[in-house]
């Protein structure tokens, strides 16, 4: 079997290892991996030059897979499937089509529901209580193909970006060992998308991660959760220093003292460089924050 892998994040790389590992024990079996040189954009990238060099996989790097040249080396190769994991420009239909089995993409959501850019980071921003792990075959349009593997991931109170991370690969290993036991009968796996009944999420910006003192407390928790490691951070501007914040905890504080106290005040500073912050609604401890600013109580943010 030949096998065409695309991607360039961490979750890609683990994907990678897999497929290598389940296919080594056919010793006819090749891989050949289209990747991306350094993305600045994605704070999970992840080079798999070294992966595929120690495990002799021939390895192509472009910023666009859709050149005429990268078709013409897919075509020469010949793939009987194709796998594509965190690559986020859309692929042609000329590639859509060239194995011969199919062309496995994936998407952290509930296909068809939130298609589109960052599902994992939007998921908790929102406050999700469950997301999923999909993988589904490819068509020209984003996420839009038949599914051939879904599982539930359910978001706990204490979830944040890394540990809901974590979770989606011990998913994918699963369904991965699923998809290579039924590489021949994806026809009967398919299920297709009612894409009326889907929406699509929009790329984030560095806005979004903006923190307003005057959004609701438990808003500024989710975004926090959402941009902690391995994304760079919920953000904040404060004479004229530019703070990421990692973590941080609601204060239970008596509503009476806090009714008439304007939002983005700061209540108190500990020793340790944390301190408590009004909200709109209710009050925050900052607990991680780089770099450590020098606030004093009394002063609005």
């Amino acid at each position: 079997m030949r096998i065409l892998f695309v991607g360039n994040i961490k979750l890609s790389k683990i994907i990678l290892s897999k497929i290598y590992k389940l296919s080594k024990k056919n010793l006819n079996n090749k891989i050949l991996v289209i990747s991306s040189k350094r993305d600045k954009f994605k704070s999970d990238f992840s080079d798999l030059a070294s992966f595929c060099q120690n495990n002799k996989i021939r390895i192509i790097k472009t910023d666009n897979i859709n050149l005429q040249n990268n078709i013409k080396i897919i075509k020469k190769f010949k793939p009987d499937i194709g796998f594509c994991v965190g690559w986020s420009q859309l692929i042609h239909e000329k590639i859509i089509k060239i194995p011969n089995i199919g062309f496995v993409g994936y998407h952290p959501s509930l296909l068809p529901q939130n298609r589109g850019r960052h599902p994992l980071i939007w998921a908790l921003v929102l406050g999700l209580k469950v997301t999923g792990s999909t993988f589904f075959l490819l068509k020209s349009k984003a996420d839009a193909g038949d599914i051939i593997s879904q599982k539930k991931i359910f978001i706990k109170k204490n979830d944040d970006a890394n540990s809901l991370y974590k979770k989606m690969i011990e998913k994918t290993k699963t369904q991965i060992d699923f998809i290579f036991k039924n590489l021949h009968r994806f026809d009967d796996l398919k299920i297709r998308q009612n894409l009326s009944q889907s929406n699509y999420w929009r790329k984030r910006n560095f806005e979004d991660g903006h923190i307003d003192w005057c959004q609701n407390a438990q808003y500024i928790i989710n975004l926090t959760k959402a941009l902690t490691y391995p994304y760079p951070g919920a953000h904040f501007t404060h004479n004229d220093m530019h703070y990421k914040v990692q973590e941080v905890k609601l204060v239970k504080m008596n509503k009476k003292e806090i009714d008439n106290i304007e939002p983005g005040k700061v209540l108190s500073v500990k020793n340790n460089g944390e301190f408590i912050i009004k909200c709109f609604d209710q009050c925050l401890v900052i607990k991680k924050i780089y770099p450590k600013p020098k606030i004093i109580k009394g002063e609005y943010l």
